[in-house]
């Protein structure tokens, strides 16, 4: 292009030159004409004119030449710095063809550590079904056990390591599924009513267990006074302390550690200060990062995931809470998880489960199909039931459990989720298309639980995790058949539990002198407005307030009181209403 663009500039040059040629010779051959005319006559003032004429001649001869040099530097000029901008061009040229280049390469890399995570994430789900069907039979026939009178102590303690052994595991799991949903933004809270006291005495004998074996000293002070309830995630604000506190027993082979609770203005202070190796200032930004783990020669050799503290670190800031750390080499670190835990002014409500063991059900005889195609797991769960009272059907399929359905008509379901051939979700639709409303339970090892939504539309009732705890799933059964246990304290005496009304709840309003009652439906909608009061989000209890008057589930007096207690932020009033 620039060789084109030389000859073009050349040729114009050359055009230019040759009129300047052209106008030398015409200006000579008219100086020739003149001076031929006038020689032969020529007088004084015609030399002086013909000399004027030839000096006129070579000063504009001399003019030209001036002109058609600097057009000729002119046009040098323009040439080379067409030459060197179009070198420049080229050079631009291949520079972004080598960043597209690059940027395929990084885009494919992207791709690739994509694909890496989604395996990472896949294997992770992977495992952890794997490992909760297992643990659900453990944890299970553990208590089962434990709930035995006959058990001498050096049994009750082996069931009491297996137990823990086990809910360690378990929250093992939790924790590899947590960093990856919390760092996609899919972690939910779940708020509810904690026994913050009995809590922390659980974890403090816990650790003082471990702490006696190494030889150390766990010590719990409590500063002030502590609330008997609190509004949190129980699961979350365990998870983080235990992990706080196992990180502290682990790497502190001498001396104490000190556990300390401080509660004001609803804020809740932990502090766990240990008399450990310590750690250098330089490395407090790695400790929090995931499978990081600083070791110096003090250090002491421990297992462990590297996962401790980078799930305190993420579930305190999802929480809304601080976490704060100070540590010296040779003198011990002192962690501090600052968290907003909101007092609750009637305790009572909260029941002890742990002093009464359930020993059966008052009313008829009820059935249970349990559909799972691992034997064990049908086989714990039936040894859980029959003691109870209930007559249980154990089905390893969908064809099977159809099957059952010609001779019999359970009263419950319990389906495993993931079997061969059709899963439970697809057993399920297929049991209501047969006209049968029997509540269904999915018991499921993934621990991605279905959204409020699409639970609205399903086929089934509820949906579990594994493991369960053996009460929880007792609850739940209770919750959907209306049972009211029968339970025997410590005493040996036999108490008949509440009843957990399964179609309605009855809430007794009094206007002007008149005792009125008002009917409160078991919707998923009132669940809603009881989930997002007990959270204390007001704008979803708007919300749901209203979808709950467009759907008349409740008399509009009653949803008007609702409305006065959401205006004035009284929202543990409004759960407790909706809960009584």
């Amino acid at each position: 292009m620039s060789g084109k663009l030389v000859s073009v500039a050349n040729s114009r040059l050359g055009r230019f030159g040759g009129l300047l040629v052209i106008t030398n010779l015409i200006n000579a051959a008219m100086l020739a004409l003149v001076y031929e005319h006038m020689m032969p006559t020529a007088t004084a003032d015609q030399e002086v004119l013909r000399q004027s004429l030839i000096t006129l001649f070579f000063i504009f001869l001399i003019v030209t030449g001036v002109i058609s040099w600097l057009f000729l530097l002119a046009h040098e000029s323009r040439v080379v710095a067409q030459i060197e901008s179009n070198r420049q061009t080229r050079k631009l040229m291949r520079e972004i063809d080598a960043h597209e280049q690059t940027d395929m390469e990084l885009q494919r890399a992207k791709e690739q550590a994509e694909q890496a995570n989604d395996a990472k994430s896949r294997y992770l789900s992977g495992i952890s079904h794997e490992l909760r069907t297992p643990l659900q039979s453990i944890l299970g026939y553990a208590q089962l056990l434990t709930d035995k009178q006959d058990l001498t102590e050096a049994q009750a303690r082996g069931l009491n390591i297996i137990q823990r052994s086990g809910l360690h595991l378990a929250g093992l799991i939790e924790g590899l599924l947590d960093i990856s949903k919390i760092e996609a933004g899919r972690l939910d809270l779940f708020r509810n009513k904690v026994q913050l006291p009995e809590l922390l005495d659980q974890l403090a004998s816990m650790f003082q267990m471990q702490a006696k074996n190494k030889g150390i000293e766990l010590n719990f002070n409590i500063e002030g006074r502590l609330p008997k309830v609190v509004v949190a995630d129980e699961k979350r604000l365990r998870q983080v302390l235990i992990n706080v506190l196992s990180n502290a027993v682990k790497y502190t082979q001498e001396g104490s550690i000190d556990f300390t609770v401080k509660y004001r203005s609803q804020v809740a202070e932990f502090i766990v200060k240990d008399t450990g190796p310590g750690i250098d200032e330089s490395y407090l930004a790695r400790i929090f990062e995931p499978f990081e783990r600083v070791r110096n020669t003090q250090t002491p050799n421990v297992q462990g995931t590297g996962l401790g503290l980078t799930i305190v670190k993420l579930l305190t800031e999802v929480m809304g809470g601080e976490l704060q750390v100070e540590s010296e080499i040779g003198k011990g670190s002192c962690f501090k998880v600052s968290l907003m835990l909101p007092w609750v002014n009637s305790p009572e409500q909260i029941e002890d489960s742990t002093k009464a063991k359930i020993v059966g059900y008052e009313g008829y005889l009820r059935t249970i199909c349990l559909v799972d195609d691992d034997p064990v797991l049908r086989g714990f769960l039936s040894d859980l039931l029959i003691p109870l009272g209930f007559t249980t059907l154990e089905a390893f399929d969908a064809p099977s459990c159809m099957t059952l359905l010609d001779t019999a008509k359970p009263d419950l379901f319990i389906l495993d989720v993931s079997m061969p051939g059709k899963t439970g979700f697809e057993l399920a639709e297929d049991i209501r298309s047969q006209g049968i409303q029997a509540p269904i339970l999915m018991l499921s090892a993934n621990a991605q639980m279905p959204s409020s939504e699409s639970m609205v539309t399903a086929a089934y009732s509820d949906y579990l995790i594994k493991p369960i705890n053996n009460s929880a799933l007792l609850d739940k059964l209770a919750e959907h058949l209306g049972l009211n246990w029968i339970s025997q304290n410590e005493t040996g005496d036999f108490d008949s539990g509440k009843r957990v009304e399964n179609d309605s709840d009855t809430h007794e309003q009094v206007s002007d002198g008149q005792s009125t009652k008002v009917t409160i439906p078991n919707d998923p909608l009132i669940r809603e407005l009881r989930a997002y009061a007990e959270m204390g989000y007001r704008k979803g209890v708007v919300q749901t307030l209203a979808q709950v008057e467009s759907a008349n589930l409740l008399p509009k007096h009653f949803i008007e009181q609702l409305e006065s207690m959401s205006d004035s932020f009284q929202f543990d009033q409004l759960a407790q209403v909706l809960s009584e």
